[in-house]
This record gives C-alpha cells, sequence and structure tokens, in this order.
C-alpha cells in the first residue's frame, strides 16, 4: 500500500506543464505548476545537464521552498539572487574561483567551491577562471528541476525545465 501511494504521488507531481524562466519583471523569476501539499519542503536545483528521475542528488539548490502556514499551498514561483552557482558534480576544488573572486564570495566547503549569494556581485571572473565550467549563472537557457522533499530527506522529482 505504502508503495501505490508513493507512485501515486510521483505521477502527480509529474504530471505539470514544466518550469519556465523568465525576466519579464526585469528580474529572473523561476515558474512551475502546483504541488501537492504532501512534501515537507519543495527545492529548485540548477544544473548543466538535464534533470531525470535518477537526479535526487544532482545539481545546486537555489531555492528550498517551504509551504505558506496558513493554507498549506506551496508557492508557483521563486525569484532567483542573480548570482552565480557552483555544480558540486563538476566542481574539482582546485580554488582558482576562490582567488579570483574580488568580494570573497566564494570558499572550498569539503573538497567543492561555494558560492555566497549574498556577497556575490555577479562580475563572472569566478565563472571565467574555472577549468571545469562548473560556475554558471542561471538564466533561460539553464536546466531546472523541482523536487518533492519528503520528512525523511528523499527529494523526487517533480518537474523539469521545458
Amino acid at each position: 500500500m505504502a508503495r501505490l501511494i508513493l507512485v501515486l504521488l510521483i505521477g502527480v507531481g509529474i504530471c505539470h506543464a514544466g518550469i519556465t524562466f523568465s525576466m519579464d519583471s526585469g528580474k529572473p523569476v523561476v515558474t512551475w505548476g502546483p504541488v501537492a501539499s504532501t512534501w515537507d519542503h519543495i527545492e529548485l536545483r540548477a544544473g548543466t545537464a538535464d534533470f531525470d528521475s535518477s537526479s535526487s542528488t544532482k545539481g545546486v539548490a537555489l531555492a528550498e521552498i517551504y509551504p505558506d502556514s496558513i493554507s498549506g499551498a506551496f508557492p508557483s514561483s521563486v525569484q532567483l539572487k542573480g548570482a552565480f552557482v557552483v555544480d558540486p558534480a563538476i566542481c574539482i576544488g582546485c580554488g582558482l574561483c576562490v582567488s579570483r573572486c574580488p568580494v570573497a564570495a566564494i570558499t572550498l566547503v569539503g573538497g567543492k567551491a561555494l558560492i555566497d549569494p549574498a556577497k556575490c556581485i555577479a562580475c563572472g571572473l569566478c565563472a571565467s577562471s574555472c577549468p571545469v565550467n562548473a560556475i554558471f549563472a542561471p538564466v533561460g537557457t539553464t536546466d531546472y528541476g523541482l523536487f518533492g522533499i519528503s520528512p525523511d530527506g528523499t527529494a523526487i522529482l517533480l518537474e523539469v525545465s521545458e
């Protein structure tokens, strides 16, 4: 019975129209379809390759989204911070980006570069110095995945960018 419920939840989550990116408001906004309120939270991730059902640990988390405390409904969009991000699956931890960042927004954590979006000024020096192209700015051509995160931390892919 538990497997049937999980299959139904996955099926409900994947039947949406897909994730879209827009700059219509002058700021980067990512939008998706309605999400069932059965998740603890949802997570928007960006990556340099397509997301699929085996992508539960791929990409870099751009936002953790929690349901509204009154209605229990999840929002259907998020405004991105406009900072560069590092795809941890590609980063080799060489530290070149750390030394190139003029505002010290990048640190090495667990052998991978991590950019603090609050400090990032989006100059792109880190991306131009990365020998493996692990650093990118999320834009309309970026691959996005929306994941439902269960209370035990399990991630299930709900939607992908078109």
